[in-house]
Order: C-alpha cells, then structure tokens, then sequence
C-alpha cells in the first residue's frame, strides 16, 4: 500500500473503509488497543478480583490473551483460568510469553454447561472472548433472519457475571494485521465462505462499512430497552 498513514506519514498497512483513514502498523496496534480498552469500560472494566476467566476458542484468542497481559501489567497475584472448548492440549507454560510474571495461568477442560458454574465456585466475575465484529454481527443476522427476539435481548450470562468482548466492534482482517505486527499468532482471515448469512454481510459491508457496527448498535438499544423496561 503506497498510501501514508494519517498520523505519522509511513506507509500504511489498512485502510478503514468505515472512518475513511489509513493506518501504518504501529498505529493500527495503538487504535485496536484504545477500542480494546474502551469497550472493556463500557462492558464492565476488569473489577476489583484476582480471577479472570477467558473462552479459550476462536482465531484471535491468542492476540485476546496478549492484549489481557498488557492490561493486568502491574497487578499481583492474578489468576487466569483458560476455558479450553475445544480438542487442544493446553500447557500453562505455554502462555508466558504473553503475560506478565505476575499472571498464574490456569488451563481447564470445559464445555459450555460448565463454564457458569465454574465460575462461580472459583470466585470470578469476569469472562472474556474472542468474539470479534463479524462474529457478533452474523450472530445478530442469524437471530433477526430466524425471528429469535429472545436471543436479541437477553444476556449470555447471569448478572453476576461479566461477559467481556474486547474485539466486539473491531474487524477481523485489522485483529489479523495488528495479529501479525505484535508477533502473535492467529488463524489467517478468510473473506471467502459458504455461510450464507456471512456473505450477505460481507456483501452488505461493501457498500455500506458501517452495517456491522449498526447491528451492535442495534443489540445493545434492544437491551437496554428489555433491562430498563423504557423506550
């Protein structure tokens, strides 16, 4: 990309359609990590506990567990359960190279039943994942398409419990780049698939970029209507 980056003038690396910048790779990390931030604020902060809990699936979860180390630099003694779903064999040691000293890591074989009961016996509040922007907003899609309301307006998990999305309003293809300048490893990001209610997305998105976050937009009004009981 020939293309200098708005702030600094290198070249950049991506261009966002939905904001009309380009970003060279040092800056497109600077802005995942300010929304990564911010949407952990708006989603409930990292709370007072030592224990964290994270869904240890999806093809960002290495750069979701980078971006947690950077966050908990500075706290002591804390523990990060690893909810394994899927068939890897997790080792702790594995995970030092992105976590401060600090962390103790603690990998677990779940499935999803599990996860709400395990977290409130290990006495956690928070959950996180992976979950990034095109996920979210094909999930969305599926449940407007299937006349799922219920699914539209009510919360993953009880209240007691933060679920936590870091990547919810960030594109995929920017996780990938910022994946690859931070030197962790992710699954390569394919456009191209056989999901129908993806590629209506990706279709849709190439007209109108900001489609994805309007559906966000959409379930978050939709709950605070259902939470709040006004208009």
């Amino acid at each position: 990309m020939n293309t200098p980056c708005f702030k600094c003038k290198a070249p950049a690396v991506i261009y966002q359609r939905y904001s009309g910048r380009y970003l060279c790779a040092e800056h497109l990390k600077e802005d995942v990590m300010i929304r990564v931030r911010r949407t952990i604020r708006k989603q409930g902060g990292l709370g007072r506990k030592k224990i964290f809990a994270l869904i240890w699936k999806g093809d960002f979860r290495n750069l979701l567990l980078y971006c947690i180390g950077d966050l908990l630099v500075g706290r002591k003694d804390v523990t990060l359960l690893l909810f394994e779903v899927e068939d890897h064999l997790l080792k702790a040691e594995d995970f030092s190279i992105f976590l401060p000293p600090s962390v103790k890591i603690n990998p677990i074989k779940v499935n999803n039943e599990e996860i709400i009961d395990l977290i409130s016996s290990a006495g956690c509040d928070r959950l996180f994942s992976a979950s990034y922007l095109e996920e979210e907003s094909i999930k969305i899609l599926s449940l407007i398409f299937s006349g799922d309301s219920s699914g539209l307006i009510q919360p993953a998990f009880t209240q007691k419990i933060r679920y936590i999305m870091p990547f919810r309003e960030i594109p995929g293809e920017e996780l990938s780049f910022t994946s690859i300048y931070s030197g962790v490893s992710c699954k390569e990001y394919l456009k191209c698939v056989n999901n129908t209610t993806k590629l209506f997305l990706i279709k849709l998105s190439e007209k109108h970029p900001s489609v994805p976050f309007s559906l966000i937009r959409y379930e978050d009004r939709l709950r605070e209507i259902d939470i709040s009981g006004q208009c």
